[in-house]
């Protein structure tokens, strides 16, 4: 069971890095001072797919991130 639970939370840490490496990417280069929250998520879904593929589990995290915050 502890087993289980360490390689849950070393996922998570990855998932955590890869969400940081979206924004920071992000933030980096797609963005200015007028950018809107429409060019943000324009943003992380081509950042997301130049770093990890176009039907990656991240494009579709990042997908489903924006959806459920209706944007």
């Amino acid at each position: 069971m502890l087993e289980l639970k360490e390689k849950q939370v070393r996922k998570e840490i990855l998932e955590e890095d890869k969400m940081f490496n979206i924004l920071y990417y992000v933030n980096k280069d797609e963005l200015n001072m007028i950018s809107d929250f429409k060019e943000l998520k324009e943003g992380c879904i081509r950042i997301a797919t130049n770093l990890y593929g176009k039907n990656s589990s991240e494009v579709q995290a990042v997908q489903q991130a924006f959806k459920a915050a209706y944007i």
